[in-house]
């Protein structure tokens, strides 16, 4: 599976980040300061919140913070 950062995992599902922050529950500054590094390291809250809004699944890997589409369940 692909792997994608935050800024590539919303643009695949053709969010902006102010409608990301809305489905996730959080701030558009929160949003910006991942994608863009400002804040590397988000709380499993943070990660989980982002993953559910995406329909997606969340992984910390050395990389950083990356997004997969989930696997048929």
């Amino acid at each position: 599976m692909e792997r994608m950062t935050l800024e590539e995992a919303r643009k695949h599902r053709k969010l902006t980040q102010v409608q990301l922050a809305s489905l996730a529950d959080m701030q558009q500054s929160d949003i910006s300061a991942l994608e863009t590094g400002r804040r590397q390291q988000p709380e499993i809250a943070t990660m989980r919140k982002l993953a559910n809004a995406l329909k997606m699944t969340a992984l910390l890997s050395v990389a950083g913070l990356v997004f997969e589409e989930r696997g048929e369940q």
